[in-house]
């Protein structure tokens, strides 16, 4: 699974990014925790309901 390429520097700290840059990223470092506590919450739910659909129909035939 992998991001397009222009969302990588969200994610991952690029060597020879700007110092601008990455004082703004520092600055709005709560929000994107909050943001991936959220994503990693939402995509776990998503999982678990999709395993369950997954046995209930195969358990069901």
């Amino acid at each position: 699974w992998r991001y397009p390429g222009q969302a990588v520097p969200k994610f991952i700290p690029v060597p020879g990014v700007t110092a601008d840059s990455v004082s703004g990223r520092a600055h709005g470092n709560k929000e994107q925790e909050k943001v991936n506590r959220v994503m990693t919450y939402l995509i776990f739910v998503g999982l678990w309901i999709a395993v369950t659909l997954v046995m209930g129909i195969v358990l069901s035939h």
